[in-house]
């Protein structure tokens, strides 16, 4: 039987006879066979005889996708989604698009990285896939810079200690 005899055999028997598998996600229960009242039938059928013809626009509610979040239906123009609330578009939501990047290439764990080991962070700028050619230059030659300045201070530090216990030892 055909998927037009299907839909004209319900909307006789008024219920869906529809086969799951040709069923749009119009009610948000395509697994579950329940009667569909006769106007979503009819819906069906015009989606299901329009879709040879792609210059035929389907009616809004024709058109759905699913939440990458909640994996429930949604329209295709959504921004957010009405279930879960999440936004869908990294553009509204610049916390989407931070989390997208790899956990060891947030800005929070460079930053400590940074203040633990110093330069031997600098591999995470370089492979970092968002961040500029200059930034990575800038960023390296300053880190270097800082390190190079530290270095210098720490030493001129363990000079004066030992100063200080060879004054110690004098006396």
């Amino acid at each position: 039987m055909t998927i037009a005899g299907h839909l004209a055999a319900g909307l006789l028997s008024g219920r869906c006879l529809i086969p799951i598998r040709y069923r749009l996600p119009l009610t948000g229960h395509r697994a579950i066979k329940q009667p569909i009242d006769p106007t979503t039938q009819m819906r069906y059928l015009t989606a299901i005889l329009l879709l040879p013809y792609p210059s035929i626009v389907l009616p809004r509610e024709m058109i759905m996708k699913k939440c990458p979040f909640c994996a429930e239906d949604i329209q295709d123009d959504a921004i957010k989604c009405k279930h879960c609330g999440e936004f869908l578009i990294a553009s509204q939501n610049p916390r989407l698009a931070e989390e997208k990047v790899e956990w060891y290439f947030r800005k929070s764990f460079i930053i400590i990285a940074l203040c633990c080991v110093g330069p031997l962070a600098l591999p995470l700028i370089w492979w970092h896939p968002q961040a500029t050619r200059a930034w990575k230059i800038g960023l390296t030659i300053g880190i270097l810079v800082f390190s190079w300045i530290l270095f210098q201070l720490s030493i001129d530090a363990v000079q004066s200690i030992k100063a200080y216990y060879q004054l110690f030892d004098s006396l």
